[in-house]
This record gives structure tokens, C-alpha cells and sequence, in this order.
């Protein structure tokens, strides 16, 4: 006898990542939108990656006291229980609470939810959306609407900076190769439109595409994981859908920290940057972008060094010199760009 809680042929089945990192309260905003957003998905996946706060502590509390009981995972621990547990769509939403091994970054930690909800064989979308946004109601009916084209294989849609603040952080984005970059468009949200690239912030993409790129690449740790990962999807033959109606809420920086006075993240896009070109890019391009970065890092260090910021300018310096000599430890795929995942 067929279970009736199971899906339907061909029904949509749309799993959600969410990576926490020593910001619980803006993750159970994150999710109680997804809860009451309609539709909503089937499951939600939070991996607190290892932050060096309470959030284990809180988010585990939080997940037990829901209405509908969650389940608390440990990353690489999964039983036959769990697993059961994840493949019972039709039940309504669930709430899984993913507590990683380390901190992992961004990418890495959208993975380590990535293989959590693959076990579930029903599965034919996956969100992913920062911890510190939160959705409007309708939202995921209208990207699973912009992804009716099987040739669509990843719908972003408006991001709009979070109350009380207006105004639109990202309408859709374009590819820059010379820059190494994915870069943010704010204006002509009007009309649905196929663009070449999509901010981390919010992707709905199909599962079938996840497993065929293996996720998102994490060796950068934190920035051009969404760029690469845009790239190999449009490589893959399939393409970005940009739905302006769709609309989340974005409490910017609220997890890196602004750029120009983290020197961290400073050195991360620096390093991620170079990176980027060496994994990705080939012959012409790749001599006309490195250059490109490397005039603009100095740039941002002098800068920094003009402000009395010698932290940020040292971080930069020492990203350029990470970007163009230190490896991620992978061997090249076809026509010498780096594909996989480290």
C-alpha cells in the first residue's frame, strides 16, 4: 500500500539550508518566515557551524519547543532514525537542527545541509537563504513558478535591505569575468529576465543540478562561492532566472561584518578573488583579470592605509600574496579549470 503521506508523482518537494554562525536570533526569524510562508518547503535544515557562542545551545532549545517537534542531527552521525525521520514528506514542515564539526564557512556549510537533505529521494528543490533574511509570504510559489523551463536551473528573486531601511540590494546580477566577480544590479526589477548571477542570499535551485555540481564550491570559505557556482551551472547548460516579484529581506552584513573595517574579510576577498580567476578562468582572460584584481586590491589597501586602517591594508596584502601562491589543494578538471569542490 502506498504511504499516504508521500508525495505525489511529480510533485514539488523543496528542502531549505540555512547556515547559522553566532546569530540565533536572526536564524529563528529566518525560519519562523519560512514556516508561514505559502507555500512553504518541506524542510528545513539549520546547520549551526560552529560558532563560538551559545547558538548551539539556543537553536537546540528552540528546535525541541516547536509546535511540531524538530530533530537535532550531528553532522556526520546520522542513524536509521534520522533518515526516516527527513524522508517523511507530506507531513508538513520540518524543522532539522544540523550541528557541524567545525565552522566550515559559507560554502561548506551549505553542504553539510546539502547532504543532509539528499537522503531524501523525493526531493526536487533546494533553498538556500542567508540566517539573516527573512521572506515575504509568497515568495517561493513565484520562484517555483520562474523555474517551470526545465532549462532553469537556479530562481533568485528581489532582496530588499530588512526594515526600516528601503531600498533593493540586489535585483538580479551580472557575471563579471574581468573583475572576478558577480556584481549586484538594484535598478529594472520590472520584468522576469534570465541574468548571470545569483547572490548566495537567495537561490532556489533544482536538486538535480546540486547533485550534478556536488554542491557549492567551499574552498573560498566565505565570498565567490555563489559566483563559481553560477558559473558552472550556466556551464552546465542550464540558466539563472531573475523573478522581481519574489521578494526577501536582507539585514545586510549582519553576519561578516561591513568589508572597508573587517580586516578578515578583507583578506578573504582579496585571496577569494585571485583564486577565482586561477580555478575558473584560461588563457587571455585570466591574463587580463589577475592583473585587473591585483590593481584594484592595492588600491582598496591604500585606501585603507589613507583612512589609518593598517590592519585592513596588511589583510589585503596578505590575500593577494594567498590568491596567487597558496593552492586549495585540487587537481584541475578539463581545460584546466577547477570545478570541484575542496
Amino acid at each position: 500500500m502506498a504511504d499516504p503521506a508521500a508525495p505525489a508523482a511529480g510533485a514539488v518537494v523543496t528542502g531549505a539550508v540555512v547556515v547559522n554562525y553566532g546569530g540565533a536570533a536572526d536564524t529563528v526569524a529566518c525560519v519562523a518566515s519560512l514556516l508561514a510562508a505559502d507555500p512553504r518547503p518541506e524542510l528545513v535544515v539549520v546547520v549551526e557551524n560552529g560558532s563560538a557562542d551559545d547558538s548551539a545551545e539556543r537553536l537546540t532549545a528552540w528546535v525541541r519547543a516547536l509546535p511540531e517537534p524538530g530533530r537535532v542531527l550531528r553532522e556526520g552521525a546520522l542513524d536509521e532514525a534520522d533518515r526516516a525521520w527527513l524522508a517523511a514528506t507530506g507531513a508538513g514542515t520540518r524543522v532539522a537542527l544540523l550541528l557541524a564539526v567545525r565552522n566550515h564557512g559559507f560554502g561548506g556549510g551549505v553542504n553539510a545541509g546539502w547532504r543532509v537533505l539528499r537522503t531524501v529521494d523525493t526531493l526536487t528543490h533546494v533553498l538556500l537563504i542567508n540566517n539573516d533574511a527573512t521572506v515575504a509570504r509568497d515568495f517561493l510559489g513565484l520562484l517555483l513558478e520562474g523555474m517551470r523551463d526545465e532549462g532553469v536551473g537556479v530562481a533568485t528573486g528581489t532582496v530588499r535591505y530588512a526594515p526600516p531601511r528601503e531600498g533593493v540590494w540586489f535585483a538580479g546580477g551580472t557575471y563579471r569575468w574581468a573583475q572576478c566577480r558577480g556584481v549586484h544590479l538594484t535598478e529594472g526589477a520590472g520584468s522576469a529576465r534570465h541574468v548571470t548571477f545569483v547572490t548566495g542570499c537567495l537561490m532556489l535551485v533544482r536538486a538535480g543540478v546540486m547533485d550534478r555540481l556536488d554542491g557549492l564550491p567551499d574552498c573560498y570559505f566565505l565570498y565567490q562561492e555563489d559566483t563559481e557556482f553560477c558559473l558552472r551551472v550556466r556551464a552546465a547548460g542550464y540558466r539563472l532566472r531573475y523573478v522581481p516579484a519574489s521578494v526577501v529581506f536582507h539585514k545586510v552584513s549582519a553576519s561578516a561584518g561591513l568589508r572597508r573595517t573587517s580586516p578578515r574579510s578583507a583578506f578573504l576577498g582579496a585571496r577569494n578573488r585571485l583564486w577565482f580567476a586561477r580555478r575558473n578562468l584560461g588563457g587571455t582572460q585570466r591574463v587580463v583579470a589577475i592583473p585587473n584584481v591585483l590593481a584594484d586590491e592595492v588600491g582598496r589597501a591604500l585606501g585603507a592605509l589613507k583612512r589609518g586602517d593598517g590592519a585592513v591594508a596588511a589583510a589585503v596584502a596578505r590575500g593577494m600574496m594567498a590568491g596567487l601562491f597558496r593552492s586549495w589543494n585540487r587537481e584541475p578538471g578539463p581545460g584546466g579549470a577547477v570545478v570541484g569542490r575542496t
